[in-house]
C-alpha cells in the first residue's frame, strides 16, 4: 500500500533553507536600501520638502512605506535563518512556500 500524503508536502535540508532565507535577507535588505534612498533623493529634489512630505499621496511617504515593509521582511528573515537547526529536514507545506517567496501567494 502506497502512502497518502494530502496537500504540497516538501521536504528541505537546513542548508537548502539557510541558501533560501539568505537570499530572502540579501534581497529584501537591497530593496529597502532602494527605498530610502529613492525617498531621501526625491526630498532633495523637491522644491519644497515641507510640502512633499505633507501630500496625502505623498511619494516619499510611499516609498517611506515601502522600504519599512522590506525592513519587516528582511529582519523576519534573519530571525528564521538564525534559528534553522543545522542537519535536520524541514517539512515544508504550501503556506510555508508562500511565506518563503517560493509559492505564488495568490493560490
Amino acid at each position: 500500500m502506497s502512502d497518502i500524503i494530502k496537500g504540497i508536502q516538501i521536504q528541505i535540508g537546513s542548508e537548502e533553507l539557510k541558501k533560501i532565507l539568505s537570499n530572502l535577507v540579501t534581497r529584501h535588505e537591497s530593496k529597502m536600501r532602494a527605498y530610502e534612498d529613492n525617498a531621501k533623493n526625491l526630498l532633495e529634489l523637491a522644491p519644497d520638502e515641507e510640502q512633499v512630505g505633507k501630500m496625502s499621496n505623498s511619494p516619499v511617504a510611499t516609498l517611506s512605506r515601502s522600504a519599512d515593509e522590506h525592513r519587516k521582511k528582511a529582519t523576519y528573515f534573519k530571525f528564521l535563518l538564525e534559528h534553522v537547526v543545522d542537519g535536520a529536514t524541514y517539512q515544508l507545506t504550501q503556506d510555508d512556500l508562500n511565506k518563503l517567496e517560493i509559492g505564488s501567494r495568490y493560490f
